[in-house]
Order: C-alpha cells, then structure tokens, then sequence
C-alpha cells in the first residue's frame, strides 16, 4: 500500500519501471485515477519480450479503462488520460 502523504496527490506524469505483473498492474490501477487529464502512464517494459507481465498488466489496464496501450518506439507503451469534456 503506498504512503499515505501520496494517496491524495495528483501526478501529471508516472514512468512504470518494472517488469511483473502484479506490481505493473497495482501501479496502473493507484496512478491512473489520480493523473491530471491529457496527461499518460507509461511502462518502459510494454513491449519487451523479458517483460510479458508488464506488457499484460497494461493492456490489462487499458481495456479496463476503455482506452489502449500507445506503442512507442523505445519498445515503451502509454497510457493517456482523455481529456474531460
């Protein structure tokens, strides 16, 4: 469970640097609700073949969300908040 001085915080940006999943998964699912609008979750192991746990708990996230993993070239995959209206 993450520290309580961050649990009522806002992020503009969080950068996932792990490679299994349940804690890939944890991360989305803690940060995501708590981005600004327009701003991304990324995952620097989306798309790495030693990474299959990141990978799965992004796109796992995503459809949860109703939204998909944004492959970037850097083998990195991102997540964006919409913007609301």
């Amino acid at each position: 469970r993450p520290p309580i001085q961050i649990q009522s915080e806002r992020f503009c940006m969080v950068d996932i640097d792990v490679d299994l999943y349940e804690p890939a998964r944890a991360a989305v699912d803690f940060f995501h609700p708590r981005l600004h609008t327009g701003t991304m979750v990324v995952c620097e192991d989306h798309q790495s073949e030693a990474s299959p746990g990141a990978k799965r708990a992004m796109d796992e996230a995503a459809a949860a969300l109703g939204t998909h993993v944004v492959h970037l070239t850097t083998s990195q995959g991102l997540i964006m908040k919409p913007q609301a209206g």
